[in-house]
Parts: C-alpha cells; structure tokens; sequence
C-alpha cells in the first residue's frame, strides 16, 4: 500500500491509499489451494486426524483469502467502515483518526 494524492474535479488534492496487487496473484492463490484441498482429503483418511476437519478449514480459508484478492470487496468493507464509524454531523469518528489507522495515512 502507498500513498498518494487524487486531484478532485475543484482542483484539490485528496490523500489516498493506493494497493498493488501482483500480477496473476488470484491464479496463484488458487492453485494454491487447490493443492491445500488435495491435501487436505488425503489428510482426513487418516484416523487421527479425522476430528480436525481440515477439508472444511482449507475450505473456509480459501473463501477469506479470494475475497481479499478481489478489491473490489476491500472497497465495499471500507467503504461500510467509514460509514459505520462516521459521526452524526457527517463527520469521521474519532476526529478522523480512522482513515489513518484503517490506510497509514
């Protein structure tokens, strides 16, 4: 993540966090976990590791980890942070500190 500034349609410069994301990455990831998958099902026709449910877990991380490549999700949660944290006048919360904490601004 860097930052930068964006030139609004007045002129003005607005900090911004920009995110690079690897070229090819989400096909990466998913050949990833498509090897964690076959793993995974190996693993489990193993008795004593039957009880760990690690299909369901490889399963579960794979969903959380596609979304994160997907920035466009990102967006949307950011988006509904700032609006969750927003105060009644329109404002930020927390004077505006969250944009800082949220982007390293």
């Amino acid at each position: 993540v860097h930052r930068a500034h964006l030139r609004g349609p007045d002129g003005s410069l607005r900090p911004v966090a920009v995110k690079v994301r690897h070229p090819r990455v989400a096909e990466r990831i998913s050949q990833d976990f498509r090897l964690l998958a076959l793993l995974a099902a190996a693993a489990g026709r193993v008795r004593a590791l039957r009880g760990l449910s690690l299909r369901q877990s490889v399963s579960q991380f794979t969903a959380t980890m596609t979304a994160q490549c997907d920035l466009r999700v990102e967006a949307v949660h950011a988006l509904r942070f700032a609006v969750n944290f927003s105060g009644e006048n329109g404002e930020s919360g927390g004077g505006g500190r969250w944009r800082e904490a949220a982007c390293g601004l």
